[in-house]
C-alpha cells in the first residue's frame, strides 16, 4: 500500500506485534484517533461483533468513519453497533489464501469481494485498486453462497491433496515425494481451468467412459483403503455428473459408471 496516498494512522490490538509498522496501541487509547478515517477490523470471524461492541465503547464520534471487516462469511451487519453510532460498514474480504507472514505482493491481481454501505463500498473499491487488487461487489443476501464456494474451491483442495498423499504412502511415497508427484499434476489441471470450463478441463476414467477403471479404483479401496471408498464414491458421482453436463459423456456410459459407483461389491 501506498502509505503517502493512504497512511497508517495507528494499530490496535490485545498483544504487542515486533514485525508491524506502528505500535500497538491498547483500545482505551482510540479517542484520539479524529477525523475521518478507514477501519479494518482483521480478527477471526467470531469475534468480529465482540472487537466492534469495543471500539463502540471506546470512541462515541464514528460519523464519517467507515469500518470493515475481513469475512467472507459474515456481512456488514456484524458492525451495526457502530453503525447506529453514524459510520458507514462493510465486508471486505480478499479471495485468496495467505500463509504466515505473506507479503504484500499476495494482494495483486487477487478480487476483493465486498458488500455494506454506499459510501464505505466506493472506498473499498478505491483501496482495492490501490493495493493491485480488483473490487467486486456482491449482495449481503449472496455472502453464504460466495462464502460456501470459496470453501469448496480452497479448503477441499487441500482436503483432496490431502488424501492423495494418503494414498500414495500405501505404496512407499515420503510425504515430500508425493507432494513433488502431485504438484506438477495439480498445477497442469489448474493451468487448464484458467481457460475452459470445468466440463471442458475434466480429463480421467469417468469422462471418458472408462467402467472397467472405475470398477479397478472401487477394488483397489476396497482391499487397501476402505475408509475413503464413501469419499470416492461422493466424488466419483459427481464427476460423472459434471461429465454429462459437459456432454462429453453419454447418458447409457453414465448409468453404467454410476451403477458401478454405487455398487457395494465391485464384480
Amino acid at each position: 500500500m501506498n502509505q503517502t496516498r493512504l497512511p497508517l494512522e495507528a494499530i490496535f490490538g490485545r498483544s504487542p506485534r515486533q514485525n508491524l509498522p506502528l505500535a500497538v496501541q491498547k483500545m482505551n487509547t482510540l479517542p484520539h484517533v479524529t477525523g475521518p478515517c478507514l477501519w479494518l477490523l482483521c480478527v477471526p470471524d467470531d469475534q468480529i461483533t465482540e472487537v466492534a461492541q469495543e471500539l463502540a465503547a471506546h470512541k462515541s464520534q464514528w460519523h464519517e468513519a467507515v469500518v470493515a471487516h475481513m469475512s467472507g462469511l459474515h456481512t456488514a451487519s456484524a458492525l451495526d453497533v457502530l453503525r447506529k453510532k453514524g459510520a458507514s460498514a462493510m465486508s471486505f474480504h480478499p479471495l485468496q489464501t495467505f500463509a504466515a507472514e505473506a507479503p504484500a505482493e499476495s494482494l495483486r491481481e487477487i478480487y476483493i469481494v465486498m458488500e455494506g454501505d454506499p459510501a464505505a463500498l466506493t472506498l473499498g473499491e478505491q483501496l482495492a485498486r490501490l493495493i493491485g487488487a480488483k473490487p467486486r461487489r456482491i449482495s449481503s443476501e449472496a455472502k453464504p453462497t460466495y462464502h460456501l464456494a470459496a470453501s469448496i474451491a480452497s479448503n477441499f483442495l487441500v482436503t483432496l491433496m490431502g488424501i492423495s498423499r494418503e494414498v500414495l504412502a500405501k505404496i512407499g511415497f515420503s510425504e515430500p515425494d508425493a507432494r513433488t508427484l502431485m504438484q506438477t499434476l495439480v498445477d497442469g489441471t489448474t493451468a487448464n481451468l484458467r481457460n475452459l470450463s470445468a466440463g471442458e478441463a475434466l480429463t480421467g476414467p469417468v469422462v471418458r467412459g472408462d467402467v472397467h477403471t472405475v470398477e479397478q479404483h472401487l477394488a483397489t479401496l476396497k482391499d487397501e483403503l476402505a475408509g475413503l471408498k464413501p469419499f470416492y464414491q461422493l466424488m466419483a458421482a459427481e464427476t460423472t455428473r459434471l461429465a454429462v453436463q459437459s456432454e462429453r459423456l453419454s447418458a447409457e456410459k453414465a448409468q453404467s459408471i454410476l451403477a458401478q459407483i454405487l455398487s457395494e461389491t465391485p464384480s
